[in-house]
Parts: structure tokens; sequence; C-alpha cells
């Protein structure tokens, strides 16, 4: 039910731009979406066909484009492809490892037909 209500969210900002620019409709919406989120592409997708009926968002594209994830060690420094937001350092094995990226979800942009 998260997709729902995030669906819901980024067609409200979409409609919103819309409107601000003097849009007749959206051609297409751009999502960057983190491999660690809790969401799918497809289930994005869904949500965004149901939703956005009715809106100018309608029968835009929605293109989402899946960020990789990568962390890195507080105690020595490595980089690597973590498999959870929770993850000890595969080159030493501390718990201190900082997401840098891959995680959440983020509207980039919008295209509109004037």
């Amino acid at each position: 039910m998260h997709e729902a209500h995030l669906i819901d969210a980024v067609i409200e900002k979409v409609q919103q731009v819309a409107e601000e620019h003097g849009a007749s409709r959206v051609l297409s919406v751009d999502i960057k979406l983190g491999e660690l989120s809790e969401f799918s592409p497809e289930s994005l997708e869904m949500y965004f066909r149901f939703k956005s009926k009715g809106t100018m968002a309608e029968s835009a594209a929605l293109n989402i484009k899946v960020e990789q994830a990568q962390a890195r060690c507080a105690a020595c420094g490595a980089q690597f492809k973590p498999e959870d937001t929770v993850c000890a350092c595969p080159q030493c094995g501390d718990l201190r490892v900082e997401i840098l990226s891959g995680q959440g979800i983020a509207l980039t942009s919008v295209e509109l037909d004037q």
C-alpha cells in the first residue's frame, strides 16, 4: 500500500509542475528508484497507471531508472555493493557502513506538452 501513497505524491507534484507551466498534458515522468528501496518498478508502474487516470499524467510514459547501491566502510574505507541497508564490510567485517547511493526514490524530470 505504500506504493499507492508514494504514487499519489508523485502525481500531485507532476500536476503542480504541469499547472505552473501551463501545460495541457504530461508526456513523461522520470523517476530514480534505489535498488535498496522497498518498491519494485512493476508495482510503481501499476499504481501510476491506476492513480493517474483523470489527471494530466493519464497517458504519460513512466520511466524508472534503477540506481545501483553503493556503500563505504567507515573503518577501512572500502567501497562495495551492499545487499541490504544493514550490512557488514566484506573487507574488514565492520558494521559502520555508510550507504552512498541506491536508497529511496526521486522524481527527476517531467516532460510537458504545451
